[in-house]
């Protein structure tokens, strides 16, 4: 399974209002490309000092997931929260699918639900 973020506008994404990708199957590939740029929207209430996007994602069974932002030209984070928000793990620079300042992360989760915090 493979999520992967980079950059163009849309609305305020938080904990309480993220954007929703459904239900997620081991072998779909979700893409979304926001920029989490000030002008457009996005608040910062978590982790690094720059603006977040919040996705929500649910697993009907247990999988790897890979996330990205591998496609991105600037430093970026990523961290996945559980359905309570609480931190599973995190990621800022040279993760597994890609080196430099992009972020990505690859981790095996349970059935259940799932947010990702992209910076």
């Amino acid at each position: 399974m493979w999520l992967s973020h980079c950059c163009v506008q849309l609305m305020s994404a938080t904990f309480s209002n993220p954007i929703n990708a459904g239900t997620i199957s081991p072998d779909m590939v979700y893409t979304d490309t926001k920029n989490n740029a000030p002008a457009n929207g996005f608040g910062n209430d978590y982790g690094q000092p720059s603006d977040d996007i919040y996705y929500k994602f649910t697993l009907n069974t247990a999988a790897e997931v890979s996330i990205s932002n591998c496609s991105s030209t600037f430093d970026t984070y990523l961290h996945v929260l559980g359905a309570e928000g609480n931190l599973i793990t995190f990621k800022d620079d040279n993760g597994p699918l890609c080196a430099g300042l992009p972020s990505s992360i690859k981790v095996q989760l349970s059935e259940g639900i799932y947010y990702v915090v992209a910076g």
